[in-house]
């Protein structure tokens, strides 16, 4: 049985940076697949993926460009 160390249970925002750097990556080169996937297997229309697609991308923007709600912020959600 391994033990783990209370060091290796810390939260390294690094590491969470480096994730988000890489998946940002991905969703661009998988993101056209998923698309033909929804449309030809499991028979979506192309609006619903359009929907969807536009949908998740409004969803994410906000997201992007505030990582700590706990931040300080203006009028506007930007940080300060």
């Amino acid at each position: 049985m391994a033990m783990t160390s209370a060091k290796s249970k810390r939260f390294s925002a690094f590491s969470l940076d480096a994730v988000n750097f890489l998946s940002a990556d991905v969703r661009g080169a998988v993101g056209p697949y998923l698309n033909v996937f929804l449309v030809t297997r499991q028979h979506w229309s192309q609006s619903e993926v359009g929907l969807v697609t536009t949908l998740s991308g409004l969803l994410d923007a906000p997201l992007r460009h505030c990582p700590d709600p706990s931040l300080p912020r203006d009028s506007h959600g930007c940080l300060h």
